[in-house]
This record gives C-alpha cells, sequence and structure tokens, in this order.
C-alpha cells in the first residue's frame, strides 16, 4: 500500500477523512429543514443558506437559567437567558435588559467560570435594565419572545414572514409552543432561586408581576406583606401604575398624611417612584392603610375596607384590570360597585357586569356621578335580561358626548352640561334624553348635508375595510357576518333595522370605526360597531411602541332592530361572539390601518360636513338641557 498515491483502500484521503467524519446533523434534523425550506419555497443558492442557518440555530436551547456565587455577596447570582432578554436575580431584586453585542451573552448554558464572569459583568453599575421581567410563561410577552425566537430560527426570511406569520402557522404555531416549553423550564429554574414566601405572596394575590415582588423586597418586607394580604388588589394597582398615572390628581402632597411629608418633599421622579415615596414610606412606618387608600383614591374607608375582603377572582386581579382599562383606570370599576351598598357585587358575574355598566359612561363624568341615584329604579339583580338594554343606552350618552366635542365656547359649554345632567340624573331621565338623540341625529345629517356639495356617487364610495380577502364570514351557527363599506350599505342597513348606522358613515371614512351586519339568509338581524382603542401614552408605551393587534379590537356596540341591544345568548350574540374570537385569534386576514380618506369626498372636504353636524348636534343639547344661553338659531336651521 503507497501512502504517497494518496490513496488508502481506495478511497482519496479527502473523502476518508469525511467518511470518518461523523455527521453534524441527522438526517431527522436534515429532513426537517428541508420541509421548512420547501415550505417557505425557498430554492437555489439561497436554500443551503437556509438550511445551514436554520441547522445552526437549533442545535442547542437558548433558553437556559443558571447559579453562581460571586465572591463578595452574601447570596447567589442567578442569570436568565430567554432569546434576545437577559433577567438578573442579584438575592433582592429581579431585572430584565434586552441582550446586545457588547454583553458577549451565550446562546447556550455557560460553564461556572463563564457564568461567574458573565455575572460581573451583569453587576456592574452602568448596566440600565429597562424591561419588565417574566415571571411566568402564560402571558404575551413570553408568546412575543417565543414567536421571536421562532423567527431568529428562519434567519433573515423570518423578517419578512413575521409580517404576515398568520398565513405560516403550520411553522409557527408548534415552533411557538415548543419555545413557550422552553420558556416555562428555565423560568421555573430561576424562579427556585428567588424567595419563596415573596413568590407565594404575589402568586397568592395572583398577579406574577416583578415589580411587585421588587416591592415586597424593599424596605420593611414583613409590614409590606401585611399591606399585600389586606389589600390584594388597590396594593397592587398602585405598585403597578406608573406616577403620570396615580390617583392623586394634580398632586396635592400638602393634604396628604402629615407622617408623610418629608418624603413626598423629597420625590423626585427620576430618583425614585410615588408606590416607593408614598406607599412604601407609609407601610414601613406602620401607619393605617385604610386612611390612605382612602385619601390616594378618594373615596370612602367603608368602600376600601369593601374591597380589601374581595378575592381578586371575583373582582378581577391587578394585572388582568391592568390590561383591560389601563394603568391609570384599573381601579376606577372597583370603586364603582363598592360605593352601591346592598347592590354591591358578590360573585364574578356580579363583577362583570359592574366593569361593562362603567365601561359604557363617559369617562370624564364617571368619577363624579352619582351611582346610586343613576341605578334608582333599574333591576337590583346583575344578571336581569334588562342591563344589556341600560348598558346600550349609556353607551349612546357616551357617543353623544363625543359628537359634541370641540373647542367652541358653545360645544364646551353643551359638553359641561351634558356632564352636569349625567352626574345628577336617574337612568330613566337619561333614557328620554337618549330617545331625542336618536331623533335629534337625523336631523343633524340632514342639516349638514344641506349645506354643502352632496354628489350621488358618494353613496357607493367605500372605505378601507377591516376583512382582507371577503366581505362576508360564514358563522358555525349559521348566520352570516357582513362587513358595511359604503354609505349605501349603511342606509340598507338602516332601513332595514331603523336604528341610526346610517350616520355612521363620516365616522368610517375618517378611520374611527368598522361597521358590521349580522344576517340570516340576507335578512339582517342585528349590526356592529367595531373600534380599535385609544392609545395610551404612558412612559413604557413611549420607550417602546406596539403594532396593532386583532387581539385589540372592541366591539363598542351590537343592536338589533330600533337600537335593541343584543344579548349573548341570542343567535345573533352568539354569531357575533365567535367571529370576534376568530378575529382576535387571527384566524381571519384583517387590516388594522384604518387611514382618514375623509378628505377624499365632496360634503366631507375641510371638515365642514363636521362642523356642520356637530354644530346643531350641540345647538340642539343647548336647547334641550335648557341652559342659560340657547343659540337662537336652532329654530330656523330645523
Amino acid at each position: 500500500m503507497s501512502i504517497a498515491t494518496g490513496c488508502i483502500l481506495g478511497l482519496p484521503m479527502s473523502e476518508l477523512s469525511n467518511a470518518c467524519r461523523p455527521p453534524k446533523f441527522s438526517e431527522q434534523q436534515l429532513a426537517v429543514a428541508h420541509t421548512w425550506a420547501s415550505h417557505f419555497k425557498i430554492d437555489g443558492p439561497k436554500r443551503d443558506t437556509f438550511i445551514d442557518h436554520y441547522l445552526r440555530s437549533t442545535r442547542f436551547p437558548r433558553c437556559w437559567s443558571v447559579s453562581v456565587q460571586v465572591p463578595g455577596r452574601a447570596s447567589l447570582i442567578t442569570i436568565l437567558r430567554l432569546g434576545h432578554l437577559v433577567q438578573l436575580y442579584d438575592g433582592v431584586c429581579i431585572r430584565t435588559k434586552k441582550v446586545k453585542a457588547i454583553d458577549r451573552m451565550p446562546k447556550r448554558k455557560p460553564a461556572e467560570q463563564s457564568a461567574l464572569r458573565l455575572a460581573r459583568y451583569l453587576l456592574l453599575p452602568h448596566i440600565t435594565w429597562p424591561l419588565q421581567p417574566l415571571m411566568t410563561s402564560f402571558c404575551d410577552s413570553a408568546r412575543s419572545v417565543a414567536r421571536q425566537l421562532a423567527c431568529d430560527d428562519l434567519g433573515a426570511f423570518g423578517k419578512a414572514w413575521d409580517i404576515d406569520g398568520h398565513r405560516h402557522n403550520r411553522y409557527f404555531s408548534p415552533r411557538t409552543a415548543y419555545y413557550l416549553t422552553q420558556i416555562g423550564a428555565a423560568l421555573k429554574a430561576f424562579l427556585a432561586e428567588v424567595d419563596q414566601p415573596r413568590l407565594f405572596a404575589i402568586r397568592s394575590a395572583n398577579c406574577p408581576s416583578a415589580e411587585l415582588y421588587n416591592w415586597l423586597s424593599r424596605g420593611n418586607s414583613e409590614r409590606r406583606h401585611q399591606a399585600l394580604r389586606s389589600q390584594p388588589i388597590l396594593v397592587p394597582l398602585l405598585v403597578l401604575c406608573e406616577d403620570d398615572d396615580w390617583p392623586i390628581g394634580r398632586r396635592n402632597f400638602d393634604q396628604g398624611p402629615a407622617q408623610l411629608q418629608a418624603s413626598l418633599r423629597c420625590y423626585h421622579p427620576n430618583d425614585t417612584t410615588l408606590a416607593e415615596a408614598l406607599l412604601g414610606t407609609a407601610v414601613d412606618a406602620g401607619l393605617p392603610l385604610v386612611p390612605l387608600l382612602a385619601w390616594v383614591f378618594r373615596a370612602p374607608a367603608a368602600s376600601i375596607r369593601f374591597l380589601g375582603s374581595v378575592r381578586p377572582n371575583c373582582a378581577g386581579t391587578a394585572l388582568g384590570l391592568i390590561k383591560r382599562e389601563g394603568r391609570g383606570l384599573g381601579w376606577l370599576g372597583l370603586l364603582v360597585g363598592a360605593q352601591l351598598g346592598n347592590r354591591r357585587p358578590q360573585n364574578r358575574r356580579d363583577w362583570r357586569a359592574i366593569h361593562e355598566l362603567h365601561r359604557c359612561v363617559p369617562y370624564s363624568a364617571a368619577g363624579a356621578i352619582d351611582w346610586s341615584r343613576l341605578l334608582a329604579g333599574t333591576p337590583t339583580a346583575w344578571d336581569d335580561p334588562r342591563w344589556p338594554g341600560i348598558r346600550a343606552t349609556l353607551t349612546d350618552v357616551r357617543e353623544l358626548l363625543s359628537a359634541v366635542c370641540d373647542e367652541s365656547p358653545s360645544a364646551q359649554r353643551a359638553a359641561k352640561g351634558l356632564e352636569d345632567f349625567l352626574r345628577r340624573s336617574s337612568y330613566a331621565q337619561i333614557a328620554r334624553l337618549v330617545h331625542d338623540f336618536h331623533e335629534a341625529m337625523t336631523k343633524a345629517r340632514e342639516f349638514a348635508d344641506s349645506q354643502g356639495p352632496l354628489r350621488q356617487t358618494d353613496a357607493h364610495t367605500s372605505w378601507p375595510p377591516l376583512l382582507s380577502k371577503s366581505r362576508t364570514v360564514d358563522c358555525p351557527n349559521g348566520l352570516q357576518i357582513l362587513e358595511l363599506v359604503c354609505p349605501a350599505d349603511l342606509m340598507s342597513e338602516h332601513l332595514a333595522l331603523g336604528h341610526c348606522i346610517d350616520n355612521y358613515d363620516y365616522r368610517a371614512y375618517s378611520g374611527a370605526c368598522r361597521l358590521f351586519s349580522v344576517r340570516e339568509s340576507g335578512r339582517a338581524l342585528a349590526s356592529a360597531e367595531l373600534a380599535m382603542p385609544l392609545e395610551r401614552l404612558t412612559k413604557s408605551a413611549q420607550k417602546q411602541r406596539m403594532t396593532r393587534s386583532p387581539s385589540e379590537l372592541q366591539v363598542v356596540q351590537l343592536r338589533g332592530r330600533l337600537n335593541r341591544a343584543i344579548a349573548g345568548d341570542e343567535p345573533a350574540g352568539v354569531a357575533f361572539d365567535w367571529f370576534m374570537t376568530s378575529l382576535r385569534r387571527g384566524r381571519l386576514s384583517v387590516a388594522l390601518e384604518w387611514p382618514d380618506v375623509s378628505h377624499t369626498m365632496s360634503r366631507f372636504a375641510k371638515d365642514a360636513w363636521r362642523m356642520h353636524y356637530q354644530r346643531f348636534l350641540w345647538e340642539w343639547l343647548t336647547h334641550r338641557l335648557g341652559l342659560a344661553d340657547a343659540v337662537a338659531g336652532l329654530a330656523h336651521t330645523a
């Protein structure tokens, strides 16, 4: 055998080297990579690049937790890696930041010495931790991390496909679930190293939040645990609330408890938070919690004591209320339910009705309403079938208030008069006002149309629809959901059901809402208005603006013939509930950017139509409420 010939056993040296080298990836891994390359239709030279990146990206888990003892520190340092996030527990607080290239964060779990170097680096004082830590994998943030990991496996190709990811659920659904399992396992190992009594406390309040955990870690831990047990809903709401949203109005600290004056004088937003300077200081000093919360929320002490006895699962947990209402609004429905005397909610169903009722009332007037007077004569049982109609009537008051909103003194006077009327009126008085408002809307539209050009072709000019593919969606119970996309559709719906949906064309053209009809074999049963929530520009939202999601779509109203509210157990209600579930879960292709196209319409040009429409309504409202200086031009215009 001659080595000089470069052959051994008849094989060239290069082939023998490759034959002796163990394969880097198994046949099953290669088959999976080729499956996804075929799914995304990647061919040619790009296919090899895609497969190589996918195999390298999935070689080892990118979610891990490691604990290390740093010399000079009493407690262990625990580091958690979740894709593009790194989470640190230093024995006191939990913090999170985004992984940067300078961090040199290993993708796989590091050995002891590497973990020690990493911990020393992360403990440096100049490292900032701006993000909210994860305490559970059952949250939107964890799902977002899992989806990002699934996109990272695709390399540069994932950036394009993640925009329309619902078309590729065959890939994203199992990969996201796989990474959620990894995130849950790594989080479980991480949370095993934190203080278990504190972890048990936040879980007992159904508020697995690192902000609440860190608040319990500071100051007098024993007293803070007692405060959380006595008020498992209000205390977390205040801890999680940002300074700009605290319920103390204009920060008139001079009227606060005398024992807190020194702490409040030293308060500065850049140095500390109100949750620490006010609530934390008061609890550490052993001040009575009920009088403090009564002053903060401007509520009777009896209401605060009642809320302390309510289980979070019934009234709503702090995280649930914040997700639904916002950081600065989560306690408003709680305070309404707590001041109703013998009407106070007793179970989860009652509290759900309270929150729905509160959201129907204009926010600007909700805080000053005498709810006992407003609810006089209404059913005492919160599951009474008349409540959907009552909530629908209050929703129309909110619509009236938004219709008269303008910067002119007359409009502001009418809006203030409406708020004052709402604060002192019963439901029967409000219902009569709403009935007159529905009649006034028709006259207001006729007046606005008479003041400018009106082209017949406008009736068939459509606004950008919500549904991207088909206007009609078939529901499992045999009904159909049809999107209304032009004034002619709205007029047909108005003639069929006898309500005022024909007045909503300007709102649709301006991008404020989208409109739908629930039908049975072509016959209209109900009409619905959908809207995206107004953006609340909190500090966290300003730092990282989130793109719109179908899960944010809200049902403003669902009305049947003559504005009758549709109950959830009616066929139309069941069909529309299924439709909304499909929208929010991404089963239907939608367009969530609703541009303002009203300027393209002749009658809406330069906002003249809207100004005439609003002018009629505020003049009518001024006259209807009997305000002193009613505008004399109403009789001429009507």
